[in-house]
């Protein structure tokens, strides 16, 4: 299985889990972008841009800046239980 098949699983069962047959699209969308950050960064990147509406390449430097100075996972932790929101 892929790293993104994988994610799309891990994503889908933490929804599944779920009490609520309602979920917010901002909920799936930061799912998505927490898992794709630690998997592949340029796809987070590429992910961000249009999940939060860059407009000009500040918002660009800035999401790469903070890339840069947040700690680099190691792979076991690619599919951690923690979520940000």
């Amino acid at each position: 299985m892929s790293d993104i098949e994988e994610l799309l699983d891990d994503v889908e069962r933490r929804l599944r889990v779920r009490k609520t047959t309602k979920i917010k699209s901002w909920e799936i969308g930061n799912l998505v972008m927490n898992r794709l950050k630690k998997l592949d960064p340029v796809a987070y990147l590429l992910f961000a841009s249009v999940y939060k509406d860059f407009q000009s390449l500040d918002d660009f430097e800035g999401e790469i800046t903070r890339l840069q100075d947040s700690p680099a996972p190691n792979r076991a932790e690619t599919n951690c239980d923690t979520e940000e929101e």
